[in-house]
C-alpha cells in the first residue's frame, strides 16, 4: 500500500486512510519515512482532510458512527493479505527456482564427471598415457590412476 500511494494525486480521504494505518506501525522508521514523502507530494490533500477531521471529527469516528467502520477494516485485511500473499509466493518461486537449477547443475555435473570416467576407462584399456587422459577428460590424476586398477 505504501508504495502505491507515493504520489501526489493522493486526493484526501487516502491520506486520511494513510494516517490511520501509520498510526497502527507508529515506531517504524520506514513508515514514517514514507508517510513524509506521501505528506510532501501531497500538501493540498492533507490540508483538506485536516479541514474535514477539524469540521466532521476523525474519518475513524464517522466509519464508527455509521457502522461502516468494521466493513472497511475487513476489506483493508482482506487487500493486505492478498498483497502479502502475492509478495510470499514471489519469494517462494524465486527460492523454489534456485533450489531447482541448484539440483539441476549439481546432476548435470555428476552425469559429466560419470560420462568422463567412461570415456577415461576406455582410454585407460586402450593404453593412453595418464598425462593424455587427465588432458582430454578433465579428470585429475588420481582418479585416472584408479582406473589403471581397476583394468
Amino acid at each position: 500500500m505504501w508504495f502505491k500511494c507515493l504520489s501526489n494525486q493522493l486526493d484526501s480521504s487516502m491520506v486520511v486512510r494513510i494516517g490511520e494505518e501509520a498510526d497502527r506501525y507508529d515506531k517504524d522508521i520506514r513508515i514514517n519515512a514514507y508517510l513524509d514523502a506521501i505528506i510532501r507530494a501531497n500538501l493540498h490533500a492533507v490540508e483538506e482532510a485536516r479541514r474535514m477531521s477539524r469540521a466532521a471529527g476523525s474519518l475513524k469516528e464517522m466509519l464508527v458512527r455509521t457502522g461502516l467502520a468494521d466493513e472497511v477494516e475487513a476489506r483493508f485485511q482482506a487487500l493486505l493479505k492478498a498483497e502479502v500473499k502475492v509478495q510470499v509466493e514471489a519469494e517462494v518461486k524465486v527460492q523454489v527456482e534456485a533450489e531447482v537449477k541448484a539440483q539441476v547443475k549439481a546432476e548435470v555435473e555428476a552425469q559429466v564427471e560419470c560420462k568422463a570416467l567412461d570415456i577415461a576407462q576406455n582410454m585407460v584399456n586402450s593404453g593412453f598415457p595418464i598425462e593424455t587422459i587427465t588432458s582430454m577428460t578433465g579428470l585429475d590424476q588420481e582418479k585416472v590412476i584408479k582406473l589403471e586398477g581397476i583394468r
